[in-house]
């Protein structure tokens, strides 16, 4: 069974963290808030570092920013999409370089959150914990 792979980042800025809400036409968590990412999309040469190159331009097609170079992958997992699609889900945590994040596409509104702002969005438990954990490795770093 062929898999798609989704990549996605856990973008800090200045202690704070972007999420952006999901458009209400998604078959997925409609109006829910995320974090921005996307397909890694299949090409017919090689290319080396394809996950860090589409996570970078997902991020920029998405919010309009760029990242730091050198993500770190902080999480792996799989999941069946409502598709029935098989879904390989990595997660990096990334660092905000430059641009003005906003809404371009497939969501609706952005935000940069602390950790005490989260619980006034609507932001899936499994989101939180991402969140939560490059929080924690910012943290243990200084």
């Amino acid at each position: 069974q062929l898999h798609i792979v989704l990549v996605t980042g856990v973008i800090e800025k200045a202690g704070k963290f972007l999420i952006s809400q999901r458009s209400l036409d998604e078959s997925h968590l409609p109006g829910w808030w995320s974090i921005p990412g996307g397909k890694v999309e299949s090409t017919n040469t090689v290319v080396q570092n394809v996950l860090e190159i589409s996570l970078r331009r997902e991020i920029m097609e998405e919010v309009g920013i760029e990242i730091e170079d050198n993500p770190k992958l902080i999480s792996n997992s799989t999941f069946a999409r409502s598709t029935g699609h098989s879904v390989i889900w990595l997660v990096f945590h990334c660092f905000w370089k430059s641009g003005e994040a906003k809404a371009l596409s497939e969501c609706v509104e952005v935000a940069w959150v602390g950790l005490d702002e989260l619980s006034k969005y609507k932001v899936s438990n499994e989101i939180v914990n991402l969140i939560n954990l490059c929080s924690r490795e910012t943290t243990s770093k200084t």
